[in-house]
């Protein structure tokens, strides 16, 4: 994979003067438009990565916001290519491309490009959607919503997650900040982000446990048990067995009674495996 460009937005990218990988990678200098950072560059792994917001105008004049991702030397391996790296934008390219090819609602790809140790990534805003993080907080200010809307949220969440997993696909980091939500027009619609670690897993209970837990962990003492226990029975599904029910609880349950695995361990771990493959 080196270079993908959405046909219904390669004439707002050229109308705007971003005709190639550089002019892209070097947006901050062109004129006809602002760039706005979201996410700093922050140096790690032995690169860097950051994310801008831009603001372009297609030729009727109507706004078009995107989000601009760029990383240099940031690479991963996989089971498939052990002996060569590369760039992790890739493969949350191609995880958006499979999300789209299975209706499990992500952001949109405009383009995606690699050259030597650099790659970008640019997707479409997601419009009138919130991370469930500032949802949250804003509730724990102002109070939560009623039940009834409380249950739709949950239901839809749960169906969109069940959807991930019935592929047996594992987010590995399945937080608030990337569960989006749009609470517009009396509907409730949710969109996954943030796909650079999700991977195939063979085990659809492994996925399950690992990203349950990553999400109920992110306000574990502000959910409440009957919100679980509601997104439990959503998520496997009308037909599920009430001894179904109860053995996902107990086996989540348990794993969110201990102390989650340090991100130093994991890192350790992660950065020896990388280096015992590339020796190997």
């Amino acid at each position: 994979m080196k270079t993908y460009s959405a046909k219904e937005w390669q004439d707002i990218l050229r109308l705007q003067g971003l005709n190639s990988f550089d002019d892209i990678w070097n947006c901050e200098k062109n004129k006809n438009f602002e760039t706005h950072w979201v996410e700093e560059p922050n140096q790690r792994r032995g690169g860097w990565s950051g994310v801008v917001r831009i603001v372009l105008r297609d030729a009727a004049g109507s706004v078009r916001v995107v989000f601009l991702k760029r990383q240099s030397k940031h690479k991963y391996y996989s089971i498939g290519s052990p002996f060569k790296d590369r760039p992790t934008f890739e493969r949350e390219f191609r995880n958006i491309i499979r999300f789209n090819r299975h209706q499990i609602p992500t952001v949109t790809p405009i383009y995606y490009g690699q050259r030597g140790d650099d790659a970008i990534l640019m997707t479409e805003e997601l419009t009138g959607y919130r991370s469930l993080k500032e949802w949250f907080s804003e509730w724990e200010e102002k109070g939560f919503p009623e039940r009834a809307l409380r249950n739709r949220i949950i239901n839809e969440l749960a169906r969109v997650v069940g959807k991930i997993h019935q592929r047996h696909y594992k987010h590995c980091c399945l937080v608030f900040k990337h569960v989006f939500l749009n609470l517009e027009n009396d509907e409730v619609k949710i969109s996954i982000i943030d796909l650079e670690k999700l991977r195939y897993w063979f085990s659809k209970q492994y996925c399950q446990l690992i990203d349950l837990d990553s999400l109920f962990r992110t306000r574990i003492n502000r959910i409440h048990t009957t919100d679980k226990w509601r997104f439990i029975k959503a998520y496997l599904g009308v037909d599920a067995s009430k001894e179904e029910i109860k053995t996902l609880w107990q086996r989540l349950s348990l794993r969110l009674s201990k102390p989650r695995q340090s991100r130093t361990v994991r890192n350790l771990w992660r950065n020896l495996s990388a280096k015992l493959i590339k020796i190997g």
